[in-house]
């Protein structure tokens, strides 16, 4: 007889994100995502945040990350926001975005 073995994986998507990283890693400031403090490489910032904006340096330098999924609701990412993240490739940007300041992606 064989036997099949289905797993199943329930998170909570405010404590636990898709890839890894929690609430925790997230510093945020009314509406502000002001700092991106976690390890996971593939980012997915929680839409349950409520967040509006990338503040200016939020993700900088941060070598862990290679992708990251905003949120819809998201109109501004900031100056610097993901400056010198070497790392990073790829990133999805909602159309909500109205607004990129100087040197986001430098």
């Amino acid at each position: 007889m064989k036997k099949t073995v289905i797993f199943l994986l329930l998170t909570c998507a405010v404590c636990t994100g898709v890839f890894g990283q929690s609430a925790s890693d997230f510093v945020i400031e009314g509406t502000v995502l002001v700092k991106y403090q976690g390890t996971a490489k593939d980012v997915v910032i929680p839409a349950s945040l409520g967040i509006t904006e990338i503040g200016e340096r939020a993700f900088r330098s941060n070598m862990d990350i290679t992708t990251v999924k905003i949120p819809a609701g998201v109109t501004i990412i900031g100056d610097g926001a993901f400056s010198y993240c070497r790392n990073m490739v790829s990133i999805i940007i909602p159309a909500s975005v109205t607004t990129i300041g100087d040197g986001a992606f430098d």
